[in-house]
């Protein structure tokens, strides 16, 4: 492997060892750790394909390169891109200026300025499990569909793959069923969680008012008996036997159990449809996000977002792509939060009307 003992791996950037297990890119022939490229999952320089990019000869010009700084002292020859030299290092998989090439502009901008985004693009860092999965979600490559899921997207993947094809029309969320618009809301489906609080929100009125309406002295009794004062006073079971005794007492006490048990049925019955159409709302809020992404970048709407760049580096648009597909997408910890304060804090003013 003496070829590559000088070289370092253009994914790790660790250098090449002779015990390594090295695999080389069948078009282009660029070397990788095996584990680093399996973990990338496609070559590091597939973008310099459609170039004519091939390490062997860039590599072994290098070699010739006369009066090399120790920094660049691997770099292979020049590379020609929009008629502008470079030099393509293998090493960090970006193209950088020539040292005697100070105008060289890497903005495409046509006016020599290296002041103002001249900055070379980095390869992409952002991968997931799918991105060698050749299928699409609703025309959607898999492996944006997973970014923007995020947190347990090998769940979801298979799901949306069968609504996509029509195999299933509904695909069942106990998640969905169980916590309802708290999950929603853990999944930045802002405008579902919204709906199905109002739902929850509307039924509890309605049975409030229908207690009060057709069950008074029931209703009087359990306000009364589950007052703080009572709470206080009282254990568990004696609060239950005060309870029960109290209001099967009372002349509206079968008033009182239909509307509960209607109650009760509306309850599960939006619980039902939370967990039978959340999955195919969701599929839909992600392809929608990624619409909406691709038409910005298009329309060259992209964020100043470089914090995680470093000096001398550019994202690419697919770096910006990614990045937006995480950010507006994968799962939000504080929105559930937020809303069961909000719920708390509207049930006590209900109460005290």
């Amino acid at each position: 492997m003496s070829f590559y003992e000088n070289t370092n791996c253009p994914v790790c950037g660790k250098p090449f060892k002779d015990d390594d297990d090295i695999v080389t890119c069948p078009e282009c022939g660029t070397p990788h750790h095996r584990e680093c490229y399996e973990k990338l999952g496609k070559c590091v320089n597939e973008e310099s394909h459609k170039d004519g990019f091939d390490y062997y000869n860039m590599h072994k010009t290098s070699q010739t390169i006369p009066n090399s700084s120790t920094q660049n002292s691997q770099m292979p020859q020049n590379n020609v891109q929009n008629n502008k030299e470079v030099y393509y290092d293998p090493n960090v998989s970006r193209y950088t200026p020539r040292q005697n090439q100070p105008n060289t502009n890497y903005n495409n901008s046509g006016n020599g300025d290296t002041n103002q985004n001249s900055f070379p693009p980095t390869s992409s860092t952002i991968y997931t499990t799918y991105d060698n999965d050749p299928e699409t979600i609703d025309g959607k490559p898999v492996s944006e569909v997973a970014l923007s899921v995020g947190v347990n997207a090998q769940s979801f993947i298979p799901k949306f793959k069968q609504l996509s094809k029509k195999e299933k029309k509904f695909k069942f969320n106990w998640c969905a069923f169980f916590f309802g618009p708290y999950y929603m809301m853990f999944r930045k489906m802002y405008k579902t969680g919204i709906a199905f609080f109002t739902a929850n929100i509307v039924t509890n009125l309605l049975t409030s008012a229908a207690f009060y309406k057709f069950a008074p002295a029931c209703t009087e009794i359990y306000n009364k008996l589950l007052s703080f004062d009572t709470l206080a006073t009282s254990s568990a079971v004696e609060q239950a036997k005060q309870l029960t005794d109290s209001l099967t007492s009372t002349p509206d006490f079968n008033n009182f159990l239909i509307i509960g048990a209607i109650s009760s049925l509306i309850t599960i019955i939006i619980s039902i449809i939370a967990g039978l159409i959340t999955n195919t709302i969701y599929k839909n809020k992600i392809i929608h996000n990624i619409d909406k992404i691709d038409n910005d970048i298009r329309n060259g709407v992209k964020p100043q977002s470089m914090f995680m760049y470093g000096v001398g580096q550019m994202p690419t648009d697919e770096d910006i792509k990614k990045l937006l597909l995480v950010k507006k997408g994968s799962v939000s910890f504080f929105a559930p939060l937020i809303a069961y304060l909000m719920i708390d804090i509207l049930n006590i003013i209900i109460n005290l009307l």
